[in-house]
């Protein structure tokens, strides 16, 4: 069976060669070659991705008004609000989010 790194670099060495393109086109012919489907998906939802309506909402609430020196700074308060948020948020980010896809696929993606 081919690892993961050897099928990542037959696809960065097949992209070299055909620079002409899109990185999608060169990536279809390389899955078409591996015998491999591609599935439709549908475009980029923010209500489906929990970084967009959960993680980063909260981390920027508990950061705003405040002011940093540096980097350090930065990271030491991003961690900080990280940490703040409780499992109990994160279960209740999570039962949101299986709704939310139970909502888009009776939907049928609209």
């Amino acid at each position: 069976m081919e690892t993961t790194q050897t099928f990542c670099q037959q696809l960065m060495d097949l992209a070299s060669r055909q620079c002409t393109g899109s990185h999608s086109t060169v990536c279809e012919r390389v899955l078409a070659t591996k015998q491999i489907t591609v599935l439709e998906h549908p475009a980029y939802s923010p209500d489906l991705a929990p970084h967009d309506f959960f993680l980063f909402p909260n981390v920027k609430e508990i950061l705003k008004g405040k002011h940093f020196g540096d980097i350090d700074d930065i990271r030491s308060n991003t961690t900080a609000a990280l940490k703040a948020i409780s499992q109990n948020q994160f279960q209740n980010c999570f039962e949101g989010w299986t709704r939310r896809w139970h909502r888009r696929i009776a939907s049928q993606g609209e």
